[in-house]
């Protein structure tokens, strides 16, 4: 196997096991073991769990996608801003067990925790930079704090990911959000 479709195949094995048993009962040699492989050539790629933990985040992250939805700053704010909850809650219900590990797991490693931030600074930082667009274009009015309308909206969409309760659609209540924002 090629030493990245490897490095894959260790990602893969130890997010499951991860999700199943989480990172603390997990150990190296449960990933080799159901990677297959022998202990020494799976430390070969990774040398601690924690190590293992920031390589699989750093895979299954959302990032990309959302900087890609929002880097369409010529699409109107209402009608692109209304798709962005089922876009974005898509995105996190696909990947539902390592979003629950990551926060569970964040209260516990402080390295996670700050990662966990620096990952909440680039979704703001995109979304702010789409409504910096479209406050350009005039659609959004003018003199509106853009900081706190991403983190009213961010904080929103994550906190709705992590409710169980049933809640009126995402979007009717994101419309009442992009009422205040929006000029027309």
């Amino acid at each position: 196997m090629e030493p990245e479709q490897r490095r894959q195949q260790f990602l893969d094995v130890a997010i499951r096991l991860f999700c199943e048993h989480g990172v603390d009962s997990t150990t190296m040699h449960q990933i080799a073991q159901g990677s297959g492989v022998s202990y020494g050539l799976f430390y070969h790629y990774f040398k601690s769990r924690d190590e293992l933990l920031e390589a699989a985040i750093g895979r299954m992250s959302v990032l990309p996608q959302v900087q890609e939805y929002l880097g369409k700053v010529d699409r109107p704010a209402r009608e692109h801003l209304r798709g962005l909850p089922g876009f974005y809650l898509g995105l996190l219900e696909s990947r539902r067990d390592i979003v629950w590990l990551v926060f569970s797991e964040s209260r516990k490693r402080p390295w996670l925790a700050s990662r966990f931030s620096d990952l909440a600074v680039l979704f703001r930082k995109a979304l702010y930079d789409y409504l910096a667009a479209r406050q350009g274009c005039g659609e959004i009015r003018a003199g509106t704090d853009l900081d706190v309308a991403t983190r009213v909206i961010w904080s929103y969409l994550f906190m709705r990911h992590l409710w169980i309760e049933e809640e009126p659609p995402a979007e009717e209540h994101l419309d009442v959000i992009l009422n205040g924002l929006l000029d027309q």
